[in-house]
């Protein structure tokens, strides 16, 4: 067996030591960068982690039956649980790794991009309830040794008017088979520390280290290529494809027959995923690494994947499949982030971000000022910006001053009104960020006994409806976003930094009107005494008018 850093399908996530393989950019798991790592929601919102309940609309399990060994017959089992009702929707499993050797060889498995994967078994889903279950299985013939990727693509449909941001319904779950001699294990993650002592990272049937003979001029292999170039093609896996991995980092290393670097160099991946470098002599071999940088927006500099190649290679193209569980956050960290510090021109310091894989939960960790993203929700975009906007909201718009437990918070749930306001910017700002914020107009939300400020959907619908061109019922307000940013940071309420939704209607109407607040607001905090902020009035601007947009969202 082997036992370094694997992740095992059914069982306890259990710690691990962490394996330094390049002190710049470190390995997937590092547990000891984060101190809540692998404790509970509860637990972690009391160390100032912004924790959110966001779970799968149907939640997934993918388990094996029969020994992970060459040439052997295996079952692959899918079961899925709803935790909210569902109308319908599709399972699709996929072998990716089989289907790029199918594609170009077992020597060299490699698949196009913006292709879709085909499937091995899809299958109908059935409506359920909140609680039903559902299981299919199909049988797969294993090749020789080796580390073979499975996909399965998730759609599963909502009820009309019952679709939240929180509740994911189409996501991927990515396993990997390791198959051996004598039986191997599944991981969650293709994993370099799991493979058999002398094997070249990748995917699909193992290949045997190389070093090269101590000869200099002359080729040291018998089949030696004669091209002076070789190719790397760097890609990620996402929703049923491969596609390019760009703008990620090649660190190439060219090593001696003593593993001494002999020259290296850094290369920043182009838009069509392809590096060529020169080819190693024939008494050196290449190591190639890659690697998510740190950028203008995000600080997290991590290797998702690397191999080696030799002079026999010359003249081919070899993949370079990131894990999706560092690059997927990555990247849509880095494409939320513009779209929605230039929608409300507010600009923060880059952000820094991990992946861990004991963690379910991915949140916002407000002393260290990270995002931290956990094995279940780590490739949701929408996710990414959430959490991103609460650090916008805590470093560049006046801090969460907030103090409430907001762990079990819902969009159409009531939590607390310093919940629903940290909360509901966030959503509204995620919705920005994935270009979605129509989403929130003409929602509305009630429960009894309690007050309609106390429920995040309203408070992001408010954001929504002050500043959208839509006139919808009494919502007759369309200000520029950077002045509702601006007022969001600077209202004071009583002398203090506003906490909760009714301090900042209070200082976007610029006045206070305690028996309005008391008639709308009766489950609330009480009135602030006086507000203030520096943020300068646009054109058009109508203290009523602001007064009927809120009205309208959350009383």
């Amino acid at each position: 067996m082997y036992q370094s850093r694997k992740l095992y399908l059914m069982l306890a996530l259990t710690a691990a030591a962490c394996t330094d393989h390049d002190p710049v950019a470190p390995p997937l798991a590092s547990p000891e960068l984060d101190p809540s790592a692998g404790v509970s929601a509860n637990a972690r919102q009391a160390v100032d982690a912004m924790a959110e309940p966001f779970r799968h609309r149907l939640a997934i399990e993918l388990s094996v039956d029969g020994l992970l060994a060459p040439n052997a017959t295996i079952s692959l089992s899918v079961k899925g649980t709803a935790t909210e009702k569902l109308t319908g929707g599709e399972v699709r499993l996929m072998l990716p790794t089989f289907a790029a050797m199918q594609h170009n060889g077992t020597d060299n498995p490699s698949y196009p991009v913006e292709k879709d994967i085909p499937a091995t078994a899809s299958w109908k889903l059935p409506r359920m309830d909140a609680g039903g279950t559902w299981t299919r299985s199909t049988n797969l013939s294993l090749p020789g040794d080796g580390y073979y990727q499975v996909a399965v693509l998730v759609t599963a449909n909502a009820p009309d008017g019952e679709d939240s941001p929180l509740v994911i319904g189409q996501y991927d779950l990515e396993r990997w088979l390791l198959v051996v001699d004598g039986g191997g294990t599944v991981t969650y993650f293709l994993d370099p520390d799991s493979m058999p002592e002398g094997v070249v990272e990748g995917e699909g049937p193992f290949r045997r280290k190389r070093r090269p003979s101590n000869t200099t001029g002359a080729s040291a292999y018998a089949n030696a290529d004669s091209d002076d170039e070789i190719s790397f093609h760097a890609v990620y896996y996402q929703g049923g494809r491969r596609k390019n991995a760009k703008d990620t980092e090649l660190r190439i290393e060219y090593k001696d027959q003593s593993d001494e670097t002999v020259r290296s160099h850094k290369v920043t991946v182009p838009s069509n995923g392809i590096v060529t470098a020169d080819c190693p002599d024939a008494y050196e071999y290449l190591v190639a690494t890659l690697i998510v940088p740190n950028t203008a927006e995000t600080i997290g500099r991590y290797v998702v994947s690397g191999t080696e190649v030799y002079n026999s290679d010359c003249g081919t193209t070899r993949t370079l499949l990131a894990s999706s569980y560092q690059f997927l956050p990555w990247l849509h960290l880095n494409e939320v982030i513009p779209e929605i510090e230039d929608h409300f021109d507010q600009h923060r310091v880059a952000i820094k971000w991990a992946f861990h894989y004991r963690n379910e939960y991915t949140y916002y960790w407000r002393k260290s000022d990270r995002v931290t993203f956990g094995y279940t929700y780590y490739g949701n975009k929408w996710v990414a910006a959430h959490e991103f906007s609460h650090g916008l909201h805590h470093i560049a718009m006046g801090g969460i001053t907030g103090e409430d437990d907001c762990s079990d918070h819902e969009i159409s749930k009531p939590s607390s009104y310093q919940c629903a306001f940290s909360e509901g910017f966030a959503d509204y700002a995620a919705s920005v960020g994935t270009g979605s914020p129509s989403d929130w107009e003409s929602r509305h939300y009630t429960k009894s006994g309690h007050d309609e400020a106390e429920i995040e959907g309203n408070v992001t619908a408010l954001f929504h409806d002050l500043i959208d061109g839509v006139k919808d019922g009494n919502d007759d307000t369309s200000y520029p976003a950077d002045f509702i940013a601006d007022v969001f940071e600077t209202c004071r309420a009583s002398g203090r930094k506003r906490d909760d939704t009714t301090d900042f209607v209070w200082c976007m109407e610029n006045r206070v009107n305690s028996t309005v607040h008391n008639s709308h607001f009766p489950r609330g905090p009480s009135a602030p005494s006086r507000v203030s902020r520096t943020a300068t009035n646009p054109r058009g601007w109508s203290a009523d008018k602001i007064r009927e947009t809120w009205k309208q969202n959350i009383s």
